[in-house]
């Protein structure tokens, strides 16, 4: 079947969907109102249309866009009236291929590394708004090399370095297991820097990762904040904000209480799994699971039904750097101050 046909049929099928979907909710038309009204002029809707399901939409979506008369005001989906629609249809963001990966030596997932390599993949480059084409932010970083017994071969250690939206797919299409995905570094809790955490958490276990996931980021930033008298006569002071990692994990723990319980018929852990200790990783605090925030106001939160094993791949570890600090200085002991992981096993 040719593109043009397969997507009649499916627009046929949405359609018919999403018509059902309106009688049922006795809803009886569906209209867009357009930027301005030179445009309304244009493309004004004939109603009797929506409901005949056009033999070829797309095209017609195009012509009727396309004939619209040139504007000051933004058009519809931001697309300038004297543009032809074809070069970037259907997104609504026109770009230019950039060439420079095409001059790359190939790449192929698994390539080996040696001893003492690193390889650091981007992932996800993109700032929002996201596109189909980029991903938002995700690094991926490999260290060393493992040969087993039975001939696997994988990183001696890895790490992921931010994960927005989008980036799940790319690390899919590079052979990255969700095993290899436990240790994630948030280097700040925008959106598109977490915009896929909830899914690398959520479906590890169903995706063959049965250890915890351990989390690194900002601690809160304790901000102040007063309103401005001259909005408020009696202005109230806001803060100290704790917005830092710990409260994120607890919050989206919670938010997948439903999830993680409906995939409680699958295995979550491995029966000799040993989690690090502060020491084996060198960490800021000790690896503790984050509860249920509600934990602290009601002791259902806390009965074991509620509180994740450390050993378990549903147990969520939170670690927060002081991010006042670089990691350059000293502490007490004479040891660099804010250090995030220190594997002496691996040598990171």
């Amino acid at each position: 079947m040719s593109e043009e046909s397969m997507n009649k049929v499916l627009f046929f099928k949405r359609s018919l969907l999403g018509l059902s979907a309106l009688f049922l909710c006795g809803v009886g038309v569906l209209e867009c109102v357009p930027a301005d009204a030179q445009d309304a002029s244009a493309i004004k809707a004939d109603k009797n249309r929506f409901f005949s399901l056009p033999p070829t939409p797309w095209a017609d979506a195009k012509e009727a866009l396309n004939s619209r008369k040139a504007s000051s005001k933004p058009h519809y989906m931001g697309i300038s009236s004297k543009e032809d629609l074809s070069e970037f249809w259907p997104t609504h963001y026109k770009s230019n291929k950039y060439s420079y990966y095409d001059r790359l030596k190939k790449f192929y997932p698994g390539t080996a590394l040696g001893a003492n390599e690193m390889r650091i993949t981007f992932l996800g480059s993109m700032i929002p708004p996201a596109r189909r084409a980029q991903s938002e932010m995700s690094i991926y970083v490999e260290v060393g090399w493992v040969v087993e017994k039975d001939g696997s071969a994988h990183p001696l250690d890895q790490f992921v370095f931010d994960c927005g939206a989008g980036v799940v797919g790319n690390y899919d299409a590079m052979l990255v297991p969700y095993n290899r995905m436990d240790k994630i570094f948030i280097t700040h809790i925008h959106g598109d820097h977490i915009g896929d955490l909830g899914h690398i958490y959520g479906f590890g276990p169903s995706q063959g990762r049965f250890s915890p996931l351990y989390v690194w980021g900002p601690g809160p930033s304790n901000i102040q904040w007063t309103e401005p008298s001259e909005y408020n006569p009696s202005p109230k002071t806001l803060g100290k904000f704790d917005d830092g990692m710990n409260v994120y994990c607890q919050m989206l723990r919670a938010s997948l209480r439903w999830h993680t319980e409906s995939q409680s018929f699958l295995g979550s852990s491995y029966a000799s799994y040993t989690p690090p200790s502060k020491d084996d990783w060198y960490l800021p605090c000790e690896p503790v699971p984050v509860k249920d925030p509600r934990a602290a106001y009601d002791d259902r939160y806390n009965q074991p039904d509620y509180v994740d094993s450390p050993t378990d791949a549903y147990a969520l570890v939170p670690f927060e750097l002081d991010w006042t600090k670089n990691g350059s200085g000293t502490d007490q002991n004479g040891n660099p101050d804010n250090i995030a992981y220190w594997n002496k096993t691996t040598g990171v």
